[in-house]
């Protein structure tokens, strides 16, 4: 189905409130906002925004404020115009990230004046010559909430359909022109009764409408599937590998006989044996494949629990570029230098969400060396098989970071500020919160102000750009 959706971080968003003078209507959802009374003088606000495209679906996302100086908008209580320099600046930046979004209010009722679509028409004008495929959105705030509307060309345009506010405090979505702002979702109350009593039926509502990308669905990924699948009706599961006998006892939903049956089958079986009607997509290729790529875009929330820091790495990417919130979930059991004794079995669970510390910033750290790196490394001597290294997990552990992960998951999606960093200690038998450990590194490429975060498609999803290693030399 053809809609276009604008994916907005709350950062962004609060400065919308400020500028714009906009009040939340919790009477429809935290996320609808209107012009309070008595409105301000109008006035113009323009961020860049990066593209998504997923099938006949386009998804706008916000990416960077475009600064104003003193002048560069004329304002009154009637109309906003701006300065022919900084609309000049405002398409050049478009060119670089995809398109634009031009935000102004009205006092009264929210639409497009005569004189909105005179300016708009001169703007596209002179935009889509010096950014040609960019995209401009723009919005109108007004006493009801908002319009928009998506121009792809100065004569392609599409209304827009959906907002999402995506940031630490939880996602909201609605609908412009919809009083309600969400679709009736029915709850098996019966089904649901223990959970809506702690939870709340908002809470439970969300998660059936959001779909989940697992990405490795592994002894940890299986985990959180499991405990997932009681919560969501609509899963991406993406793992290339097939189920070996010394998986049995970690894998969550393994049958006697499983054997070579890829792990996303084993885990499509497990959801659809608990929820015949849940929808569940297998990418039976590793993360970054194209394939992948594709599938995980469609996807609300990630969840990760790859065996490398490499795919974390990209997943991490992945997340800042199309503004997915994504929790990075890993376990180790370290043994003594001779490889006899335990000792630590420890996990950790880190929160990812646009707005907030990246998992690199919150302690992905060191070289992430691409596979291909790391086996040619083995072959040749570079990289020793050393005895204190990390070995397969087990199950107890992998269970106590999945029950985290999908705790804090819920709690998420209900709002309530926690921890975005825990750490787990299985010998010691105690979870810490680290999250204050860590800080947002100024030149980040991923979370910080000049970041990545927003750009869509325009930024490239691969690693090592162009390979650089020859695939004969590790085949």
């Amino acid at each position: 189905m053809s809609r276009t959706v604008l994916v907005i971080p709350e950062t962004l968003m609060e400065v919308l409130h400020d500028r714009h003078a906009l009040e939340s209507d919790h009477t429809r959802d935290p996320g609808y906002v209107r012009v309070a009374h008595p409105a301000p003088p109008e006035q113009v606000t323009m961020f860049t925004v990066g593209v998504s495209r997923i099938g006949d679906r386009l998804e706008v996302l916000g990416h960077r404020l475009v600064e104003t100086q003193e002048g560069d908008v004329e304002r009154s209580m009637c109309f906003a115009r701006l300065s022919a320099e900084l609309q000049y600046e405002s398409f050049l930046a478009a060119r670089e990230a995809g398109g634009l979004v031009t935000v102004h209010h009205h006092p009264g009722k929210e639409f497009f004046s005569g004189q909105d679509r005179v300016a708009l028409a001169a703007m596209n004008h002179h935009l889509f010559q010096i950014a040609p495929g960019a995209v401009h959105l723009a919005l109108i705030f007004g006493s009801g909430g908002l319009v928009g509307e998506v121009w792809e060309g100065p004569e392609s345009v599409r209304p827009l359909d959906e907002v999402r506010i995506v940031g630490l405090h939880g996602l909201h979505r609605w609908v412009p022109g919809n009083p309600i702002g969400e679709e009736i979702c029915r709850l098996d109350t019966e089904l649901h009764d223990r959970t809506l009593r702690v939870y709340g039926r908002e809470v439970m509502a969300v998660a059936t409408r959001l779909r989940f990308g697992i990405i490795s669905v592994g002894g940890l990924g299986s985990a959180v599937c499991d405990v997932l699948k009681y919560f969501g009706t609509d899963f991406v599961l993406v793992d290339p590998d097939r189920v070996e006998r010394h998986n049995a006892a970690r894998l969550a939903g393994y049958r006697h006989g499983d054997e070579g049956v890829p792990k996303t089958e084993v885990l499509r079986r497990a959801i659809l044996d608990y929820n015949p009607r849940a929808r569940v997509l297998c990418v039976n290729t590793a993360f970054p494949s194209p394939e992948s790529i594709e599938a995980a875009k469609d996807c609300d929330i990630l969840l990760c629990g790859p065996d490398a820091d490499w795919v974390r790495y990209e997943v991490n990417r992945f997340a800042a570029r199309y503004l997915k919130p994504a929790f990075f979930l890993g376990t180790e059991v370290k043994l003594d230098p001779e490889g006899e004794r335990v000792r630590r079995i420890v996990g950790q669970v880190r929160f990812f969400v646009p707005g907030g510390l990246c998992c690199v910033c919150q302690g992905l750290d060191g070289v992430i060396h691409h596979p291909k790196v790391m086996e040619f490394g083995r072959r040749t001597g570079y990289v020793k098989q050393d005895a204190a290294a990390a070995t397969p997990s087990i199950v107890t552990v992998n269970v106590a970071v999945a029950n985290l992960a999908v705790t804090r998951l819920l709690h998420y999606l209900s709002g309530r500020p926690a921890a975005t960093n825990l750490y787990y200690d299985e010998m010691d038998l105690r979870w810490d919160n680290i999250s204050g450990l860590y800080q947002r590194r100024p030149e980040c490429p991923f979370c910080a102000p000049r970041g990545i975060a927003g750009l869509g498609d325009g930024e490239p999803a691969a690693l090592l750009e162009g390979g650089g290693l020859d695939e004969s030399v590790v085949a």
